[in-house]
């Protein structure tokens, strides 16, 4: 699976915040709560949380364009470090995505979608969801390449009819 680095560091943010997410569902708050938190926690549970941070690392080796071997070796090694850097934003990551579906799904709708996401389908959708979402971004990419000249000259029409000149 193929992921971009921000993709990556969002996915290995999620996962990170997920290993305590069982415990604090079940310790307090909403029901609305404690299964958003569960179906977050289905969401991320398949991303590999050691290839990210590998395949951050070596981003960044690219980025900087470290070529010397020792150098490169000291930076992969720090992959316990780039973990532990994450988890000041990781509470505020868990309770942005709870507060997603608390406020856009009913309990029953929550418990629909837990019920989903534990289902065989529901843990490939959970494996294959980014490739669909990189797939998407790609679609949309070129469809806007495309049509966006055509866009910017419509845009351009539209507005001498109101008098501005572009």
């Amino acid at each position: 699976m193929t992921f971009s680095i921000r993709h990556g560091l969002v996915a290995l943010t999620l996962i990170l915040a997920t290993a305590a997410v069982p415990a604090q569902a079940q310790t307090g708050g909403s029901r609305e709560e404690a299964l958003s938190q569960e179906i977050m926690a289905f969401q991320v549970k398949q991303i590999d949380i050691d290839a990210l941070t590998q395949a951050s690392l070596d981003q960044i080796v690219q980025n900087l364009r470290i070529a010397d071997p020792k150098v490169r070796a000291d930076l992969l090694s720090l992959a316990p470090v780039l973990k532990e850097e994450f988890q000041p934003i990781l509470d505020s990551i868990v309770k942005a995505m709870a507060g997603f579906f608390r406020d856009n799904f009913t309990v029953e709708e929550l418990m629909q979608l837990r019920a989903f996401y534990a289902s065989p389908v529901g843990m490939k959708m959970t494996v294959k969801g980014s490739e669909f979402g990189t797939r998407m971004g790609g679609a949309l990419h070129l469809a806007m390449q495309e049509r966006g000249p055509a866009i910017v000259e419509r845009i351009k029409v539209e507005m001498e009819k109101r008098g501005h000149r572009l």
